[in-house]
């Protein structure tokens, strides 16, 4: 019977996707902690790879990841150390394993692989003759004699042995011990283990076997087959057959993680008098088909609108009964459709460590990553949208703010500079940190410079503030290097990050100490489409505030209002609150009387923002507001209503500094 592999394309891709994200994520590990469980975890992800790939006909990837099969091997044989240069070779091939699936994907010609392969075979083939004379004796397996004698205050040698058995097993093939430690009836100090095993897996296993407590005796000797009663002829079968033996072992294990994984994740199985159920809990879903569905509730959601305003203004009973048990139903279903598209941030922060490590190095600087806040949640397109402007911000900190390890030290700070990147919660907005530690953004330079370049004139720059000084350099063609270059871009990146934050409502801040750090905050909101919102009417016109931000509405009694220091202020339950006045901020000559306030806590920010009427509560599609108006800090985003008239949203966290 013949398969068509192409419809397991998609289930391929994201398999592949998600091995070469943990791939990363592992390697990286790896090059801090030299572990042999790290090693055998990203053997099993190459593996697995490489038997999918080659199940795709995709034979390129495949002779890729034999490749690097072939490389993990040979560090985890104590043939070379975990360095540096080791964690290069393997990132490289997961890069070119990620270019070749990226083509796979879009149906490109594979890139090629060749050189790189040549590249580690010779690697590989260096750490098998390390020396032209020693090279005919290393290649051979030899039969050793391992004698183990316990000190008599050791409290468990049996245990002891067992963990001995196991390093044997793990370097090479282990043939015969007395007495057998797993008789319930020994309880020996000293045991004679026969072991077959190569010279370069024997240095590792003396290096192991060191670390073993209480050993009173240790003797490694090679012995004769015949002196120890042995076939020779039995050894040879023994290293011809371990290969297809790891290979069994590995694909089995495989093939139970599956199957526990499916049970766990997927079924869900249900056991009566006489009968068992399985109930499918989870299914994947392509992101496409999510989008269409929101999509699809978005337009709901509008038509649910005009429907309740077409309720409200006529008098069928029967109408309003079917709307309000309408709205209930699109209520619960948009609620499960957002649920649906949040996703951790974590999946996005997970693409840094290996960016800083990389860039790092490139520059020449040392940088410790602190990623905190990884299970907060947002919406899948806004999560989309920020993860070019945050590597982007995070290769300045490191690029434009953590100085060199020798400049550091002379300035009395530690040599290894932090970037800190922490995601958090405030109302219902997302706050994204990104801090460093590093010599940090002088107000009065970014000044001087950006006159230098004609963006602003002097006078204008002496009624900066610190923090309006410091967003200069989002302008377009603002640079604080002189040169240009690979890492730092052409003067256009922070005011493309500012642009690209802006359009999905978002609010860009810089806070920084000259020779201490800087401080870049990214405040999102949790979703790009469907919110709660409050109408209020102004100057002729209807404007959304999010609920969120909204802790309560009340009546204005003038005789609440004082002044102080020039400004109004709202007295309320023993709060003094400041009073901001919708009309002055849209600047409009026809205002009329203001007679309500909402009461407006938005993060830090607590103030009282008089309106002339609220007319309702409605649930809004928020869509992003279009370039000509993205500068008014004022606005959001935008809406249509139920009546079809078009909505501005105002943002509470810029509606008063």
């Amino acid at each position: 019977m013949d398969i068509n592999m192409s419809e397991y394309k998609d289930l391929f891709l994201s398999e592949a996707k998600d091995s070469i994200a943990k791939l990363n994520e592992l390697l990286l590990k790896l090059e801090k902690v030299k572990s042999l469980e790290l090693i055998d975890e990203i053997l099993r992800i190459v593996h697995s790879l490489k038997s999918s790939s080659a199940a795709m006909g995709l034979d390129q990837l495949s002779l890729l990841m034999h490749t690097l099969e072939d490389l993990l091997t040979v560090i985890r044989e104590g043939r070379a150390d975990v360095s540096s240069d080791i964690i290069d070779l393997l990132l490289k091939g997961v890069d070119l394993a990620e270019s070749v699936i990226l083509a796979f994907e879009e149906d490109r010609p594979l890139p090629k692989i060749e050189k790189f392969v040549e590249e580690i075979s010779r690697f590989i083939e260096i750490t098998k003759n390390p020396h032209p004379h020693t090279q005919e004796k290393d290649k051979n397996f030899r039969l050793y004699s391992l004698t183990v004698k316990f000190s008599k205050d050791c409290a468990a040698p049996r245990l002891k042995m067992f963990a001995i058995l196991k390093e044997v097993e793990e370097h090479g093939i282990l043939i015969k011990v007395e007495p057998d430690p797993a008789s319930e009836h020994v309880s020996s100090r000293e045991y004679q283990v026969l072991l077959y095993i190569e010279q370069r897996g024997l240095n590792g296993l003396r290096k192991n076997l060191g670390k073993v407590e209480d050993i009173e005796e240790l003797e490694l000797k090679e012995v004769k087959p015949e002196e120890v009663g042995v076939d020779p002829t039995l050894l040879q079968e023994l290293v011809e057959s371990r290969p297809s033996i790891t290979e069994i072992e590995d694909l089995v294990k495989k093939f139970e993680e599956t199957l526990e994984k499916e049970e766990s994740a997927t079924l869900k199985v249900e056991r009566g008098s006489g009968y068992t159920r399985r109930k499918i809990e989870e299914i994947k879903i392509k992101v496409k088909d999510l989008d269409k569905l929101f999509d699809i509730v978005g337009e709901l959601v509008l038509i649910k609108s005009r429907l309740s305003r077409l309720a409200r203004e006529s008098n069928i009973p029967s109408l309003k009964e079917v709307v309000s048990s309408f709205e209930r139903t699109i209520n619960i279903l948009q609620e499960v459709v957002m649920a649906m598209r949040l996703i951790p941030i974590g999946q996005v922060l997970g693409m840094l460590p290996r960016m800083v490590r990389d860039l790092s190095k490139e520059l020449g600087k040392e940088v410790d990553l602190i990623i905190e806040g990884k299970d907060i949640a947002l919406d899948r397109k806004i999560l989309e949208e920020i993860i070019d402007p945050l590597m982007h911000i995070v290769r300045n900190a490191i690029d434009h703010g953590i100085e060199s390890p020798e400049e550091r030290v002379k300035k009395g700070k530690p040599r290894v500079g932090t970037v800190a990147v922490r995601a958090r919660r405030e109302g219902d907005y997302v706050i994204i940190e990104v801090e460093d530690d590093g010599r940090g953004i002088d107000p009065e330079e970014v000044k001087k410079l950006a006159i230098e370049k004609g963006l602003i004139s002097p006078s204008a720059a002496e009624r900066m503030s610190d923090e309006e000084a410091l967003m200069l350099i989002t302008l377009p063609g603002f640079s604080t290097k002189k040169s240009a270059g690979m890492v730092s871009g052409r003067g256009m990146g922070m005011s493309a990050v500012k642009e690209k934050i802006e359009s999905i409502g978002g609010v860009l801040e810089i806070r920084s100490t000259p020779g201490k750090g800087t401080r870049v905050s990214i405040r999102l909101p949790p979703s790009l489409a469907i919110v709660s919102a409050v109408l209020v009417r102004s100057c002729g016109d209807v404007y959304a505030i999010p609920t969120t931000a909204v802790s309560g509405i009340l009546k204005l009694d003038k005789s609440n209002v004082r002044l102080i220091a020039g400004s109004e202020v709202l007295v309320h339950r023993s709060r003094t609150l400041p009073l901001i006045r919708l009309s002055e901020i849209l600047k409009c000559s026809n205002a009329n009387d203001e007679r309500e306030v909402l009461l407006i806590d938005a993060g830090n920010k607590s103030y009282a923002l008089a309106v002339e009427a609220v007319e309702e509560l409605e649930d809004i599609v928020a869509k992003p507001v279009t370039k000509f108006i993205q500068g008014i800090k004022e606005f959001s985003g935008v809406t249509i209503l139920g009546d079809g008239k078009v909505c501005m949203i105002l943002d509470p966290y810029s509606l008063i500094q």
